[in-house]
């Protein structure tokens, strides 16, 4: 039983070192880079009723891990990967025209406004940097890894742009950008804004 191990072992290490020598030690390729032709483009455009009041501007750092890929539970060395990386990006937040409710009350105008909202958070893709690399051959990082790292990224700024007072700031704004309208449009003093 003991030589069965021994050799199964012996044949993995085989199979691994065999797999990283083609890989480090085959022709490089010096095709040209490929052809991308767009086959097709689906949209739509729709009527939207938002008015962006704030943005937070950030740039985070993460690290994204894949551990080694396991036997009996030993981990096979050569085959974790890591990825140390950073991304710059843009969230705004505002609220929705659709649900501002405004009444006249003789000279007071009595507006109630929705909560302030994260209408868009946009990573710019041009600022990627890649501080550490060590990426396995055996467990590469995939689009659907980067996509998920992407997507924890963007999460974990919206969490922290809310802790910061993003969403009060935007509240904020909206009630001063709409008071200034109103008077510019009636004149100083003529109604008196009141938020309910």
């Amino acid at each position: 039983m003991f030589k069965k191990i021994i050799t199964f072992a012996a044949g993995i290490a085989v199979g691994i070192l065999g797999v990283f020598t083609y890989d480090t030690f085959k022709p490089k390729d010096r095709s040209t880079p490929p052809v991308v032709i767009t086959d097709d483009i689906e949209y739509r455009i729709q009527q939207i009723g938002e008015l962006a009041t704030a943005e937070f501007v950030y740039t985070i750092t993460q690290t994204a891990d894949k551990k080694a890929f396991e036997v009996f539970n030993i981990s096979i060395p050569f085959t974790s990967s890591r990825i140390v990386y950073s991304y710059s990006g843009t969230i705004k937040a505002g609220i929705d025209f659709s649900e501002i409710k405004a009444v006249t009350e003789g000279e007071t105008i009595h507006i109630t406004l929705p909560q302030s909202t994260i209408l868009s958070n946009d990573l710019d893709h041009d600022s990627l940097t890649v501080y550490d690399e060590k990426n396995s051959i055996f467990n590469r990082f995939s689009f659907s890894d980067m996509n998920a790292s992407q997507a924890d990224l963007k999460k974990t700024a919206e969490e922290t742009a809310a802790e910061k007072g993003l969403l009060e700031t935007a509240d904020a704004n909206a009630r001063e950008i709409i008071e200034k309208t109103i008077s510019s449009m009636y004149g100083n003093g003529e109604y008196t804004v009141v938020f309910d």
